[in-house]
């Protein structure tokens, strides 16, 4: 869930699902020819679609902050939280396509493999899910030839670019960037930064998609502290405008 912040008492709730299906949106989006076309790029998209299915059953009934009394933020939830849910998503996701759920799971591992040498339960989740990925990609280049190792990180590279692209957006452009730049792809080495005064809008370069500007119409729930989140009103869920245009 992504929380941003409106005033002494409200934020904003932007749930994980909602950014994943802008995510899939964004690689739509993306121009077939700005860069080799991806094998399988219609499971990539779909993958790029599905990447946070995991945070289905968490953001139902979301844990709340008890140092603000909101929803956790993506970036402070407690640890073992995020294993479930990326454990959930390796194997709700792999259910539908094997390299759809290797893809997903990659995505979390690249998540996760930061803390993995200070914190155990995230060396044991990592050490679990290697056997996961060897298991997952054996069978996936035995039933997919036209792929190699190559193209899955490819795959991968591609889907955590689309993910980065997201969540910038959604996080707004007053918030304190915590990623660093963009993650390359193909060798290429994007430049995102907030476009002036305007609001919700970032510019990106060099431009990879089809379309001229890139709008996106996010909702989400504006919620009050000690409010239970799953019994927020109707009038509570509102709209917001996310715009990328070239740099």
């Amino acid at each position: 869930m992504i929380v941003r912040n409106q005033n002494s008492r409200n934020v904003f709730c932007i749930t994980q699902l909602h950014h994943s299906l802008m995510t899939g949106a964004l690689a739509d989006a993306w121009k077939p020819d700005f860069t080799s076309t991806l094998n399988a790029f219609d499971k990539v998209k779909k993958a790029a679609l599905l990447h946070d299915f995991g945070w289905l059953d968490w953001e139902a009934s979301p844990e709340v902050n008890p140092e603000t009394n909101h929803p956790h933020d993506f970036l402070d939830m407690p640890k073992k939280a995020h294993l479930d849910i990326w454990r959930n998503g390796l194997f709700d996701t792999a259910a539908l396509d094997p390299l759809i759920g290797l893809l997903v799971l990659r995505h979390n591992m690249t998540l996760a493999k930061k803390d993995a040498e200070s914190d155990e339960s995230v060396k044991k989740f990592m050490d679990l899910m290697n056997i996961e990925d060897a298991l997952l990609e054996d069978h996936i280049l035995d039933i997919m030839p036209e792929l190699n190792r190559a193209e899955l990180k490819r795959m991968s590279a591609f889907i955590l670019l689309m993910d980065y692209i997201s969540l910038r957006m959604l996080m707004g452009t007053t918030r304190e960037n915590p990623f660093g730049p963009p993650p390359a792809f193909d060798g290429i080495n994007f430049e995102m930064k907030p476009l002036g005064n305007a609001p919700e809008t970032m510019s990106l370069s060099p431009w990879p998609f089809a379309k001229e500007i890139f709008e996106w119409k996010a909702w989400g729930w504006v919620h009050k502290q000690g409010e239970r989140f799953e019994s927020l009103p109707a009038p509570s869920k509102k709209d917001m405008l996310f715009t990328l245009v070239p740099g």
